[in-house]
């Protein structure tokens, strides 16, 4: 439960960021939640700490992403005199009619976890399967290989802003 409250308050922060237009700072925003919640887990099973490193290392690396969308959302608002503050968002969430909602997110949630279970299950098969440190170390190397996609869905959606505006300004801005 607390995940999903911080995990909300870091999408929220990415929603305001994308309606705003703000895809450099978006991009920022979401490699740095990526590699927190990869390099983290994966530095404290280096040192050795094992599975509890990796819970630890997810934990640490949502705080740090909680603290850091706070500050973000906080000083948006700042700037933006029609952006909610945290207790009216808070107090809204009771007016919101979920059924409409859950219809089109839980396909969306379950073609994710579905994904989700086909990028993790290799490390699952080898861990019951294998000694826990080589399965340790197929999934440091997994993540790494992964590491590089991770960043593609960022650069794409900066991309989607950022192509049709330098079709209606010209190609010129697109070269370096």
């Amino acid at each position: 439960l607390a995940g999903q409250l911080i995990a909300s308050l870091f999408f929220l922060t990415t929603i305001v960021l994308q309606v705003q237009r703000r895809m450099t700072a978006l991009t920022v925003l979401e490699n740095s939640n990526k590699v927190l919640l990869t390099l983290l887990p994966i530095g404290l099973v280096i040192v050795g700490q094992g599975l509890a490193g990796v819970v630890a290392g997810q934990f640490v690396a949502m705080m740090a992403m909680l603290i850091i969308s706070v500050w973000l959302y906080r000083r948006l608002q700042r700037t933006d005199t029609l952006l909610p503050n945290f207790a009216e968002v808070w107090r809204a969430q009771a007016q919101v009619r979920l059924r409409s909602h859950l219809r089109f997110s839980i396909k969306i949630s379950l073609d994710k976890n579905i994904s989700n279970l086909f990028y993790i299950l290799p490390v699952m098969l080898l861990g019951s399967l294998a000694p826990l440190r080589v399965a340790g170390h197929y999934k440091i190397a997994f993540s790494y290989i992964q590491l590089l996609g991770r960043f593609m869905g960022a650069i794409s959606r900066l991309l989607q802003v950022q192509l049709p505006q330098s079709l209606v300004v010209g190609a010129e801005r697109l070269r370096v």
